[in-house]
């Protein structure tokens, strides 16, 4: 992978040094003048090209040359290829031996068109021919002729490893003809090599790298792979202009960059902006790019739905996926009138049916709102039954699109196609044996694979008739198989499908109810995904889509396994390790980071004068299993997991508590709406594991899902009115790693204190924010910086961040959290404009890259949680992630504006008295309670400590 970067970046280095302007104008020149997927170079044999006459035997070479690309450039490849065989056999009838470089230069074309028209063998014997007869240096002088036509016939050479798999082979031929354009001054043949170049990392997998490449050839830089709506506007306007239609082709090729890299609003509103103004030679293609991204947008909404309950964006999910069939379904309807490439019309007809079964398996989870949702389920179910048939017999036939896909896309294809038909279980397609065909169709596969010596294709054919056999209850089978592609697959370190096949053996092992064998065996799966986490996070796949679906059940299962070992034989240290790997898992895939400067809960209690315990809370959704483990540091004991009901006894319990704390009714009434519910978790949750806790005014610290971050553990009341946090200080670690921390000196730190006090669209007035503020810098040093109201902007907030060192940062505004990135914010005084948790990334981490201080302490005091969001704590934390804090301070709920300020006097107080976050945090909590006006847990108990407790 390290060889790969340092090829890309040595390919790319020159080109960036030319300015912004002058590299975009050359772009445009390049993308006018050349085919993608193929760059023919001007013959330059002759000093003028030759006027085409009517007799062809009055065409010289260098003109049948020419008349062959015209016919290539209107895809007319059957005259092409049969012009460059005349040109050919002119070269070859020449007398003049030194005429193999013009062959070697007609072969490669030759080849291309043979590419074009699917006719793979063919074109590898053409290309083998060109490359023979390339002169070595020996035979003639590196002319600029010569070299010109080395770079294409390495172009071609390169185009075909791509579509026979070989892309670092790919990758490394088009940076010998990027470093031959370089030779040559050749500023545009530099920019189409980093096109095709991008090509072979979109196929390594370097997604960012691959967008960031193809982003720069358009002249936009932008590290992040986005496109804004200005460069948007001025893309579309150059495409507009008379020459420059080709340009469409490389945008449409941006469109699935942004998508790959998971910048999906980008490259919907990029391959929409481009469909409006297409013509009939790319409108296809366009449209299948668009499906695509209307599939990952399914993907994405339906994940959000999951995360958090809320039906807006099931709606959108559902819009989602009804779009990209439309687009599949059109693609296919009109290739009956339409002569599309073959490759295009194989994609829609393959990526519905996956999609087809995506949706029907999803509708049957989710509730049906309407009987139109209903109708549209037994539809879609019809449908799926319908296609099979047809495309089985597509894929049998030589003469359909799908048969004429490239060589390492065919065995994809085929393989994808008929893993598709084994999840069916049990649906027909008209063969007399239905898995005997599925088998043998599967081997074929893997003999083209090893023949092609794709190793990483071979490996996900093997792995695939293992997942054939495994359905089959052909249990020996099954596990040879899967074996015999693990090795294959960490020999060349395929990590992401070495991962599942791991977990695929697990469910081998356990079919032959050898569970120590399925334990190792998702363990090791596990520890595959430590490896790829860094991948995904730095690429931002599609594969993060599939978080929730695919990784999730991976580690509640291995979970579960360990719950069924004897108790005697039970590691619940394996347990808690398991659950840290998922959490940090999840919140990696939330903040699209990589989270790798915690250290252990344990090494930071030596620091803590106070007894402390872990408590872990675990959600086993698809086991329904809910587990409380208890880690007494003090009395170096950990408890066996409390197993309990998470539907029946817990997941009610906790939506009836939240929902009715949102509320501010809550503080004219008793907590008699809720009592019940606070007592009987306590009963569950905490009675068990009491004689494991510490003394009284400890600390307990709440390793939670990322389900019942959103809950304030304080708040749990027992038989004697006690609540949970009269008798412990409370915190909540992410993990049972956290950033190590110091205590705060409160008189000798300096603060940053920022709100809204104002009422904006959508949020009313705090009125009490200048004098919490005021309040805040009086237990702080003198020299605080207050940004009120209009002085609170983003700019401001930035430059202050950036440019002076603020232990304590505390914003008094409005704010909300979510599970989805795009719905967490603090409110600013800007219009229409807020700091979202992209912001937070970007400012706190220019801020580390100058200066080595830390914020000890984020507090937000005015924000909530999103309405129904069963994961919202994930926003909170992302924020305190995002900030670098190693402790933070936020609100669940919109507490009330009078109370927030009582409230943070008595924490900021108590902070400057010497007490840890978590003493000072239960000081505020108990002034509260203790108070005339602020009894009720509304005004307290949404403040929850998430970090360092010290």
């Amino acid at each position: 992978m390290a060889r790969t970067r340092t090829i890309f970046f040595r390919a790319v280095q020159s080109f960036l040094k030319l300015k912004n302007s002058l590299r975009r104008w050359i772009s445009l020149l390049l993308i006018s003048a050349l085919i993608f997927g193929g760059c023919l170079i001007t013959s330059r044999i002759s000093a003028q090209v030759p006027i085409v006459k009517q007799n062809q035997q009055n065409l010289s070479t260098s003109g049948l040359v020419d008349r062959g690309r015209e016919y290539y450039k209107n895809k007319q490849y059957n005259k092409a290829i049969e012009t460059w065989q005349q040109a050919l056999k002119i070269y070859q009838n020449n007398q003049n031996k030194k005429d193999t470089l013009h062959q070697a230069m007609v072969w490669s074309y030759i080849s291309l068109g043979y590419q074009k028209q699917t006719n793979w063998n063919q074109a590898k014997q053409a290309i083998n021919k060109s490359l023979d007869l390339f002169p070595d240096k020996n035979q003639l002088d590196n002319s600029k002729e010569k070299l010109q036509i080395n770079a294409q016939i390495l172009n071609t050479h390169a185009s075909l490893q791509l579509a026979f798999g070989e892309s670092q082979k790919a990758l490394k031929t088009w940076d010998k003809g990027t470093q031959i354009y370089q030779q040559l001054g050749d500023e545009i043949g530099v920019t189409g090599s980093l096109i095709n170049q991008a090509q072979a990392m979109e196929a390594l997998g370097l997604y960012k790298h691959s967008c960031t490449t193809l982003l720069g050839v358009f002249g936009f830089d932008n590290d992040k792979c986005e496109i804004s709506d200005i460069q948007l506007k001025e893309a579309l306007s150059l495409v507009k202009k008379p020459g420059n239609t080709r340009l469409i082709s490389g945008l449409r090729s941006l469109g699935d960059n942004l998508r790959l890299v998971n910048e999906l609003e980008d490259s919907e509103k990029l391959l929409k902006g481009i469909l409006d103004i297409a013509s009939s030679n790319n409108l296809y293609e366009i449209k299948l790019s668009l499906a695509n991204t209307e599939r990952a947008l399914y993907r994405s909404n339906q994940d959000l739905y999951e995360r958090s309950d809320n039906n807006n964006y099931r709606d959108t999910a559902l819009y989602n996926a009804r779009n990209s069939l439309n687009h599949y379904d059109q693609i296919i309807k009109d290739s009956q009138i339409e002569s599309l490439h073959s490759k295009i019309l194989a994609q829609a007809k393959l990526n519905r049916f996956s999609l087809l079964l995506e949706f029907k398996e999803w509708l049957q989870k989710v509730p049906k709102v309407n009987p139109e949702v209903r109708k549209e389920y037994i539809k879609i179910k019809e449908q799926i039954k319908d296609d099979i048939p047809q495309l089985v017999n597509e894929l049998e036939s030589e003469k359909s699109s799908l048969s004429r896909l490239a060589p390492i896309e065919e065995i994809y294809t085929t393989i994808n196609f008929y893993r598709n038909l084994i999840r069916l279980q049990g649906e027909k397609f008209d063969k007399d044996s239905d898995n005997e065909y599925i088998k043998n169709t599967l081997m074929k596969a893997n003999e083209k694979a090893e023949k092609l010596k794709n190793k990483r294709a071979e490996s996900y054919a093997k792995g695939s008739i293992g997942y054939f056999y495994e359905n089959t209850d052909m249990l020996n089978e099954a596990k040879i198989y899967t074996e015999n592609a693990l090795r294959i697959a960490q020999s060349i370190q395929a990590w992401d499908i070495a991962y599942q096949l791991q977990e695929q053996l697990g469910k081998i092992y356990e079919a032959k109810e050898t569970k120590k064998q399925a334990i190792k065996a998702y363990e090791a799966a596990v520890k595959t995904i430590d490896i790829i986490r860094k991948d995904l996070a730095s690429n931002s796949s599609e594969t993060l889509l599939y978080f929730r679906s695919t990784v999730e059940p991976l580690y509640e299962k291995l979970i579960d396994l360990y719950l069924e070992q004897p108790k005697e034989n039970q590691n619940l240290n394996n347990i808690v390790d398991v659950n840290e790997r998922f959490q940090l898992s999840e919140l990696e895939n939330f903040l699209n980071c990589d989270l790798n400067n915690s250290i252990r809960v344990e090494d930071l209690v030596k620091k803590n004068p106070n007894p402390i315990a872990i408590i872990y809370m675990i959600v086993l959704e698809k086991q329904d299993k809910f587990l409380v483990i208890v880690n007494s540091l003090e009395k170096k004991e950990i408890s066996l997991p409390i197993d309990i009901s998470w539907e029946k006894n817990i997941s009610p319990k906790l939506t009836n508590i939240q929902e009715t704390l949102r509320y501010e009714g809550i503080r004219r009434n008793n907590i008699n709406d809720i009592l019940q519910n606070i007592q009987e978790l306590h009963k569950l949750l905490i009675a068990p594991i009491k004689n494991y806790l510490p003394q009284k005014n400890g600390t307990l610290l709440f390793v939670l899902d990322s389900q019942l971050q959103n809950i304030p553990m304080a708040l749990l009341h027992d038989e004697s009115n006690r609540y949970l946090m009269e008798d412990y200080n409370i915190a909540i670690a992410l993990s049972s790693q956290t950033k190590k921390s110091e205590s705060l000196p409160l008189n000798s730190s300096r603060a940053l204190l920022a709100g809204v006090s104002e009422e904006k669209p959508g949020f009313k007035k705090l009125k009490n924010v200048p004098y919490e503020l005021k309040m805040v810098e009086s237990k702080t040093v003198r020299d605080d910086t207050i940004l009120l109201d209009e002085k609170f902007t983003i700019k401001n907030f930035e430059n202050q961040v950036k440019s002076y060192s603020y232990p304590i940062i505390h914003l008094a505004t409005h704010g909300k959290f979510s599970s989805d990135p795009e719905e967490t914010f603090i409110l600013t005084y800007d219009d229409n404009e807020n700091l979202k948790l992209e912001d937070f990334e970007n400012l706190f981490k220019s801020r580390s890259q100058n200066r080595s201080d830390t914020i000890e302490l984020l507090v937000l005091s005015a924000c909530k949680t999103a309405k129904g969001d069963k994961r919202a704590g994930l926003g909170i934390a992302g924020i305190a992630v995002q900030a670098g804090a190693r402790s933070t301070v936020a609100s669940l709920w919109n507490v009330s504006d009078s109370s927030a300020p009582f409230f943070m006097k008595h924490f900021y107080e108590a902070l400057k008295n010497g007490k840890t976050k978590a003493e000072a945090l239960r000081y505020a909590q108990i002034a509260c309670l203790n108070s005339k006006n602020y009894k009720s847990p509304y005004y307290w108990a949404g403040f929850v400590l998430i970090g360092s407790w010290i």
